[in-house]
């Protein structure tokens, strides 16, 4: 029985996952035809995980959301991961990590909460210092030299973790006036995808890495490896 489903935005959370796989799993199933995923099968602490990126250059909430469907009729996963990055929109600096209470989509007001009782799991879960341990480790991880200088963190600090509103916008980079529009909904942060999983009604959690639109080179890869390693940190105490 696999227990975690996880799904990746990009290849950069895809990485931060799978170099910290306790164990690569090699699973006999049989795939369905019409199932495009590429799963990749591992272990965390005593869980087994599939885990899938989306498809590259066809991220949206609609292609989330047959993912996360193809997904759970191949494995009935107890729960789902998503990891992605989002932008912050007031406490939560650049690397930290954001788990999503509920969802609102920013140009209609609609709200999507996260289960309580999932919700309830991850709050039980500490940040330590073996969090930002892992994450710095990433780099020495990894064989390819530009790989490595992506997943270093661009300044010092330590990873945070906060809960709250997330929000979901069309728009890749909201202008100011949008930004301040939105600020009446409490959000801790604001991305592109996440209601594709919510609306699936699968059992689900939505973890975020903090990264501005605006320094996305230097931080995106960072952003996508703490939030991975939160959720796979979180997998593990379970």
């Amino acid at each position: 029985m696999i227990d975690y489903g996880i799904i990746c935005q990009t290849p950069k959370e895809l990485t931060a996952v799978l170099v910290n796989l306790d164990e690569r799993l090699d699973i006999d199933y049989r795939k369905s035809s019409v199932d495009w995923n590429h799963y990749t099968f591992g272990r965390i602490g005593r869980h087994k995980v599939v885990i899938s990126p989306l498809p590259v250059d066809y991220t949206t909430d609609a292609i989330l959301a047959s993912v996360a469907v193809l997904m759970n009729r191949a494995f009935r996963v107890k729960q789902m991961i998503y990891i992605g990055t989002a932008d912050s929109m007031g406490l939560p600096k650049l690397g930290d990590v954001v788990v999503a209470t509920s969802l609102v989509r920013c140009e209609t007001g609609h709200i999507e909460d996260i289960r309580p009782d999932v919700l309830a799991q991850f709050k039980e879960f500490k940040m330590n210092a073996d969090v930002t341990a892992m994450v710095e480790g990433i780099p020495g991880k990894l064989k390819n030299e530009m790989a490595q200088k992506q997943y270093k963190r661009p300044e010092e600090g330590k990873i945070q973790l906060f809960f709250g509103p997330v929000g979901i916008s069309s728009m890749e980079v909201p202008g100011a006036e949008c930004r301040n529009e939105w600020k009446k909904y409490d959000l801790m942060a604001i991305g592109t995808l996440g209601f594709g999983l919510v609306e699936t009604r699968v059992s689900c959690l939505i973890v975020q890495g903090i990264c501005s639109p605006a320094k996305a080179d230097e931080w995106k890869a960072y952003a996508a490896s703490s939030a991975a390693v939160v959720a796979l940190k979180f997998i593990a105490g379970n």
